[in-house]
């Protein structure tokens, strides 16, 4: 799919798309809407993010965290996030079905920060990264010293190379091509390899997300200016849908749910906050009686 082509489903390659009710978005003097599909439900935004746009979306400020520390100073993996985190379930999940003991090494494609490779290094996993931008990688080892290369340098020097776990955390929606990315993840693969993928549901049910859709609605707004960097919005079953869609047989498959966009922390200052507080620890709270409520997917599989 490209921006010259009729819009299509990124989950389930449906080209009967409709419009959904987000706002659209003016970013880099263009304008993204926001499109539905009724077959699987996910939404993707039109036209598709081009290189330019991606550099105004990613740049040095999205790693602000990295730019703050002195010149000699490395980046402190604590791993003590607080409860109803993001990566705090990812780890939770990691350690729930014990994949530190399912092999040897991990790959962990788009890495972010490297916290999930550090961890992984802890359990005696030999890792290695990849990240898209050049200068973000240089500015990570640097501050990590974790095993880190962008896509082209990898694909050069790993030539052959599989590997026994490979780590797909967070990335998928910010992608223009998921099916690209499996691929890429296979190519990687022996018959045995587990893939553990984790992101957002952002179509999913559970009572913030329902607050948030309510809220949007009502406000009416004509359009927003943030990055659009998601790219995708799925639900439980169309997230299944994209793995099974790529011939990857599920192991395990969870849902659970961080208070974000919600406020996590209580405070007399703010009462409005308060009671968003009160409401994402009612949703959390909620999503808990079934299996499939919530605002984050965990899932692991092999290629068949």
């Amino acid at each position: 799919m490209n921006t010259l082509e009729q819009p299509v489903c990124l989950i389930c390659r449906s080209a009967n798309l409709h419009s959904y009710y987000y706002p659209p978005v003016i970013f880099n003097k263009k304008t993204f809407t926001y499109l539905e599909c009724p077959v699987c439900l996910s939404a993707v935004i039109t036209p598709l993010p081009n290189e330019e746009d991606f550099r105004e979306m990613y740049g040095e400020s999205d790693h602000a965290y990295l730019l703050k520390l002195k010149e000699d100073e490395k980046l402190n993996f604590t791993f003590l996030y607080e409860p109803y985190n993001h990566q705090k379930y990812q780890l939770d999940f990691f350690n729930k079905y014990n994949y530190g003991s399912a092999g040897k090494t991990l790959l962990d494609i788009g890495c972010g920060s490297g916290f999930y490779m550090k961890y992984a290094e802890q359990k005696g996993l030999e890792c290695y990264g990849i990240e898209f931008d050049e200068k973000f990688v240089s500015l990570l080892i640097k501050k990590t010293n974790l095993k880190l290369s962008t896509f082209k340098t990898f694909e050069k020097e790993f030539v052959g190379k599989t590997f026994d776990l490979i780590h797909i955390g967070h990335m998928l929606e910010h992608s223009i091509n998921p099916d690209e990315v499996l691929a890429f993840a296979k190519k990687y693969s022996h018959e045995n390899t587990i893939l553990i993928i984790d992101g957002p549901l952002e179509k999913n049910k559970c009572l913030s997300r329902w607050l948030i859709k309510t809220v949007s609605k009502l406000k009416r707004k004509k359009h927003n200016t943030y990055p659009p960097q998601h790219i995708t919005f799925t639900n439980y079953n169309s997230q299944l849908r994209l793995f099974e869609r790529n011939n990857l047989k599920k192991l395990n498959y969870e849902v659970a749910e961080q208070m974000f966009p919600l406020p996590n922390r209580f405070t007399f200052k703010h009462p409005l906050n308060s009671v968003l507080f009160l409401i994402a620890r009612s949703s959390v709270n909620l999503s808990k009686l079934h299996p499939k409520l919530g605002n984050l997917f965990h899932y692991a599989g092999r290629f068949n």
